[in-house]
């Protein structure tokens, strides 16, 4: 009885030494596996319940989050969906400002008919100061629920170093667009201000407006000559 015990273990060990390469590589594919599933299993709950509850206390969480998931999501060669949906309010006050698939359409057709041929034209960073806005953040910081922003079809932005009128002047020339506008523009500061733009995927008004305060403060906008 004890020879045949000891037979039986000297055939494992043998076996063992046979294929231990064989073994040892199994073992490590099985816990690579295994560590891959369970941080996969592990980031779809965070995401899930920092989704969920987002507003209601893991606001900084379901941003960072959100932005792990769409971090390379390209709409064009030099865009990402993440630089159009970020928001400093969005995050400080927990707001969803997480697009839809429509409105991740209108984004993604905003960067390849304007964003990327300017970027190209100029070869120069576009620093987008706006994207996408939800309905709850447009609310947030007093812009209107019918924003086009909050469709997809609108952003803000600026390319450090140019004129933003010249900018505005030559995108009025040479792209189709639905409005234009030079926002807060002075003329004795070229830097001043930023240029609002938007593409509907309906008509294109190409409307070209200037945006400045009035003596009360308020915004007004006229046709920009």
């Amino acid at each position: 009885m004890l020879d045949q015990i000891k037979n039986h273990i000297d055939n494992i060990k043998n076996l063992y030494n046979s294929n231990k390469d064989f073994i040892v590589i199994g073992l490590c594919v099985l816990l690579s596996l295994s560590w891959i599933f369970w941080l996969q299993v592990f980031s779809y709950l965070v995401f899930y319940f920092s989704y969920r509850f987002g507003r209601y206390g893991f606001p900084y969480l379901f941003q960072l989050t959100y932005l792990w998931e769409n971090l390379k999501m390209k709409l064009s060669p030099n865009f990402t969906l993440s630089e159009m949906t970020k928001s400093q309010t969005a995050l400080r006050l927990g707001i969803n400002n997480k697009p839809n698939q429509q409105q991740i359409l209108c984004l993604k057709t905003l960067c390849e008919k304007l964003l990327q041929p300017i970027r190209d034209r100029f070869e120069m960073p576009i620093t987008i100061s706006s994207g996408f806005r939800s309905i709850e953040l447009s609310k947030r910081i007093g812009s209107s629920a019918k924003s086009q922003h909050c469709k997809g079809e609108a952003a803000d932005f600026e390319i450090i170093g140019l004129d933003n009128k010249k900018l505005a002047e030559h995108i009025n020339k040479n792209y189709d667009f639905d409005q234009l506008i030079l926002e807060f523009y002075k003329e004795s500061d070229p830097n001043s201000g930023w240029i609002h733009v938007s593409y509907s995927s309906k008509k294109n008004r190409k409307q070209f407006l200037k945006a400045y305060k009035d003596q009360n403060g308020k915004t007004r906008y006229i046709p920009c000559q």
